[in-house]
């Protein structure tokens, strides 16, 4: 089962439209349909919306895994790939030429990805992947929009937890800060 396919897939399975689809990433209904039916190749920035906006793992649309969901608290962006990637490579023993080998692009395509001036298609994306192993997610996570998120939802649990009384005195000093 290819992109597409998944694509659809998910679409019926959570009962959305094309056009509710098209509206959450900011494209038309005409685009979607023509990624669905394959006849508008779709690109990487495209893909990363689709899958947020479906609640599904890149890994699980690209054909990767067969895991569906995503966990909540995931931001994916594709420009985070630059720097997830400089990491992987920086923890290797491999030289960045060999690895552009090795996804059988240029080297010098490889350093433009690596600084952020250029994204890969989805088939050098997937090799990329393949070749790091890692999941596909794992690259595109924002890990900063992470950790806020993170932190966010563990205040709101913690001032749900206390008297009306008090919530409304942090809620007063938060918006006191946000004002500043």
């Amino acid at each position: 089962m290819d992109t597409k396919e998944r694509m659809y897939i998910v679409l019926q399975k959570r009962d959305v439209s094309q056009s509710e689809l098209a509206k959450k990433t900011g494209t038309t209904r005409q685009t979607i349909n023509s990624y669905i039916h394959g006849r508008h190749q779709m690109r990487l920035e495209a893909l990363v919306l689709i899958a947020s906006a479906l609640h599904v793992s890149v890994d699980y649309l690209l054909g990767l895994n067969e895991k569906e969901e995503v966990a909540s608290q995931q931001y994916l962006d594709v420009w985070a790939l630059s720097k997830n990637l400089k990491e992987i490579l920086n923890n290797r023993e491999q030289s960045k030429e060999k690895f552009a080998k090795e996804i059988k692009i240029a080297t010098s395509t490889l350093y433009q990805i690596l600084k952020g001036d250029r994204l890969p298609s989805i088939d050098t994306f997937c090799r990329i992947v393949r070749v790091s192993n890692v999941s596909a997610d794992t690259l595109l996570i924002d890990v900063v929009a992470h950790s806020v998120t993170g932190v966010t939802n563990e205040l709101t649990e913690k001032i749900e937890k206390l008297p009306i009384k008090e919530q409304k005195k942090i809620i007063k000093v938060i918006h006191t800060l946000l004002e500043e």
